[in-house]
């Protein structure tokens, strides 16, 4: 029985080999539609007929496209002994800008034979609605491609600058007509110059050569450290762009005959598509900045390098002191310029007063100095005048601020406040001895024997001791590592973040859990599809903006990854269909989706 069992398994499998053999290979490139949108996904499929385990071919370059590998897809079946394998490459293809292109004809080699398939005409064209162009318009020009879309500029108010002049910089994204998610701040940190902290972005509405944009504004101030001809290399700035992806056609796209536009019908059928995020980094042209020194005309000895426009203050408080007691000198300077390059003056030791070494802050746009001064005697009248020098970029001059002399009063210390050195007089050295009385001389020592102690006795020998020195161990022990644990936090910043990632994920559960059983959907999506991007931009140390699929499978190991992928890809998708294609779904699913998205955050943290 088992050599016949053996015998017919051989059979079957040399069967299949035999079939395999025979079947004929059959390659064809395909593309989903042949006319597209700018802001819309070209889905390219690779297929192979007759042939296994295919690897992904290599794309040449496509004119007008982007292209990004998705994966594979494999179809096996016997039908009446006849054995038939489908193996599919997928890929998304980003137009980049309006025109008509040819994806060219591609070529791959499977078991020594060449397969090469059509070439695809496809025609990119731009959204169906615009509501700043009009083709009867010839003066009005339209974006025709992503980069007219969106891009970055970079703006200064002049090219000719001073040595740690303080020069503001503003930045702005410019967006028409796309839907852009997860903007990053900008990267830019330029050789040469220091750059201070961007402040918040502003948003707004503005029209360039007619077309109207939505524009994010980022303001910071840089200061050259050094002169010459200086380029300031090229700002970057990270986001998303989200695309639309025909995934499944609709069946609603048999009746597009009825209708003589046929943009109509890809516009309607993309509603029944998906979301794609591509990740994209735009950057803005260099600059050219001339970088001139300092004159050395008219520049005072005790220049401290100060470089814009200033206003400087000095106070000193109290005015009225007694000899010994400190006086306080507060400096103050604030205006147009870099004050981390400003050396504000400070006073030495001198034969008037005892000087303290000044605290130096900067406090909201001011730099302030604080220096404690004590008159060394009541003969001190006055404490000398302060000068601060600067540099004024406008009039190309240097410019002197004088405050005070400050005219102090010192007095005497009183006679209670005095120093007194007491010393032993001479009556002390030799006292009148005093004549005893009968009985005098019998004092008590102790009145009370107080406790016993056996002899040998020991504290540290004692269990409370013993106990008392193992809890303060353990909690020494506990400081120690908590403290380790709190220096960790702060000083690695992924560290933190992974620690800090189940929290907020635990929130944004919470928060989600909420919303769903209040019905609100298209909340409820939205608050898990960010919990998620949030836990995995904190558990990987990615940022926000690049939290992906395709990322994450980059970067998850284990023999348990699909698993994680496999939900992650559905809730991404079904988020995604409800907050930007506004399909509605029941209380059901919004269960089904909570449940997936505790399995991949519980099933991340144990793993």
């Amino acid at each position: 029985m088992k050599k016949l069992f053996i015998t017919g398994v051989t059979f079957v499998l040399l069967l299949i080999a035999n079939c395999v053999q025979a079947q004929d290979i059959f390659f064809e490139a395909s593309v989903h539609t042949n006319k597209v949108f700018l802001q819309a996904v070209l889905q390219l499929r690779l297929t192979f007929k007759g042939a296994q385990n295919v690897p992904a071919p290599e794309l040449p370059p496509i004119d007008g496209f982007e292209a990004r590998y998705l994966g594979p897809s494999t179809q096996v079946s016997i039908v009446n002994g006849q054995y038939s394998s489908l193996v599919t490459h997928n890929y998304n293809l980003f137009p980049q800008r309006v025109g008509k292109f040819q994806i060219p004809s591609i070529r791959v080699e499977i078991s020594g034979k060449s397969y090469t398939s059509d070439p695809i005409d496809v025609q990119v064209v731009d959204t169906p609605v615009s509501s700043t162009y009009q083709p009867g318009k010839e003066d009005q020009p339209a974006p025709t491609s992503i980069k007219d879309k969106i891009f970055l500029t970079i703006e200064i108010p002049k090219t000719q600058v001073y040595l740690n002049e303080k020069i503001p910089v503003t930045i702005k994204l410019f967006i028409n007509e796309l839907s852009v998610r997860d903007v990053q701040y900008p990267e830019f940190k330029p050789a040469g110059f220091t750059v201070e902290e961007f402040s918040r972005p502003n948003q707004y509405n503005q029209t360039v050569g007619g077309i109207a944009y939505d524009v994010i504004e980022f303001t910071t101030f840089i200061s050259p450290t050094r002169t010459g001809q200086l380029i300031v290399d090229p700002v970057k700035l990270g986001c998303n762009i989200l695309y639309r992806s025909f995934q499944k056609r609709s069946p609603l796209d048999d009746f597009s005959g009825l209708f003589d536009n046929d943009i109509f019908d890809h516009d309607f059928g993309g509603l029944f598509g998906g979301i794609e995020r591509r990740p994209v980094m735009v950057q803005s042209a260099d600059l050219n900045l001339d970088v001139l020194p300092l004159p050395d005309e008219g520049k005072p000895e005790d220049f401290s390098g100060a470089v814009g426009k200033f206003d400087f203050k000095v106070q000193a408080s109290p005015l009225r002191v007694s000899s010994g007691d400190p006086i306080t000198l507060k400096m103050t300077v604030e205006g147009d310029g870099n004050l981390k390059a400003i050396a504000l003056p400070a006073f030495s030791q001198s034969d008037d007063f005892k000087v303290y070494d000044p605290q130096t802050k900067e406090d909201g746009g001011r730099k302030i100095l604080e220096q404690v001064l004590i008159p060394r005697s009541e003969r001190v009248t006055q404490i000398p005048a302060v000068r601060f020098n600067y540099f004024d970029t406008q009039n190309h001059s240097y410019q002197t601020i004088v405050q005070g002399p400050f005219t102090v009063e010192v007095t005497k210390p009183s006679r209670e406040e005095a120093f007194k050195v007491v010393e032993q007089s001479k009556s002390d050295v030799a006292p009148t001895p005093v004549e005893e009385s009968l009985g005098r001389g019998i004092i008590f020592i102790k009145e009370k024997p107080g406790n016993f102690r056996a002899v040998g006795y020991h504290v540290y020998k004692t269990p409370a001791f013993v106990g008392l020195a193992i809890i303060s161990l353990i909690i020494f022990i506990g400081f120690f590592i908590t403290h380790q644990q709190t220096h960790r936090l702060k000083t690695d910043v992924a560290y933190a973040r992974k620690m800090r990632a189940p929290k907020r994920a635990r929130q944004g559960l919470e928060q989600a859990r909420q919303l769903m059983e209040k019905g609100k959907q298209k909340e409820f999506y939205d608050t898990v599809f960010k919990t998620l991007q949030d836990y995995f931009s904190h558990k990987l140390h990615l940022p926000v903006g690049s939290i992906t699929v395709e990322a994450i499978a980059g970067i998850l190991k284990g023999n348990n990854r699909d698993f994680v992928l496999e939900r992650l890809r559905t809730v991404f998708s079904e988020c995604e269909m409800v907050r930007y294609a506004a399909v509605s779904q029941d209380s059901a699913k919004m269960k089904e989706i909570f449940a997936r998205t505790q399995e991949i955050i519980d099933f991340v943290e144990r793993v």
